[in-house]
């Protein structure tokens, strides 16, 4: 399966009209056991961790943004591939496909990012992170496969999300953790 995210095209932006309504999610997260595997390269002289694991994500209305309840329900990403330099305690890198359960019908998509890295750092917002900081972060696009009302099909979701993460040596070990989904939801115009 390969998504694209043509919604953050310049020229999509540029010719499409499209109409946008504010998504923000709480979300409770569960990441499974880490299949892991060391690897090494010689030129250039490197040790990568890879591992592969579940990720399932429980989303909630946070209601000072979000206008889409209807967008509450279980993201699960069944193949999480991540890369980290040398161990899961350090930069790395991932991606996966996920199927988002909601009452505005089924979305299918990718999300991708950093790990290991806060962006909330100086200078530009204070003493919020630190460059090292354990969190998974990243972007997600989808597209509502299966709407369950006319009003969603041909829509799009795409957003950022933030997962504050207990890292290990092996990868992100077993665990919940808790972060938040800030996106859009994007629908076609319908009349112009």
């Amino acid at each position: 399966m390969t998504h694209r995210c043509d919604d953050l095209d310049p020229c999509a932006i540029l010719r499409r009209t499209v109409c946008l309504e504010p998504i923000s999610k709480d979300v409770e997260a569960e990441f499974g056991p880490p299949d892991s595997e060391r690897r090494q390269c010689r030129e250039p002289d490197c040790a990568t961790l890879t591992s592969l694991q579940v990720l399932t994500l429980k989303l909630g209305s946070h209601p000072d943004c979000d206008r889409l309840p209807e967008l509450d329900g279980t993201l699960e990403i069944r193949d999480l591939a991540h890369v980290f330099d040398n161990n899961g305690n350090e930069r790395g890198m991932h991606s996966g496909d996920f199927r988002w359960a909601s009452t505005a019908g089924l979305i299918l998509g990718r999300m991708s990012g950093i790990t290991n890295a806060g962006t909330h750092r100086p200078p530009a917002f204070g003493e919020c992170q630190r460059c090292r900081d354990a969190v998974l972060e990243g972007q997600l696009c989808g597209t509502v496969c299966r709407p369950r009302e006319p009003r969603f099909t041909d829509c799009r979701v795409v957003g950022a999300y933030r997962l504050r993460i207990d890292p290990g040596s092996d990868g992100i070990p077993q665990q919940r953790v808790s972060g938040t989904f800030e996106g859009l939801f994007v629908s076609p115009c319908r009349s112009e």
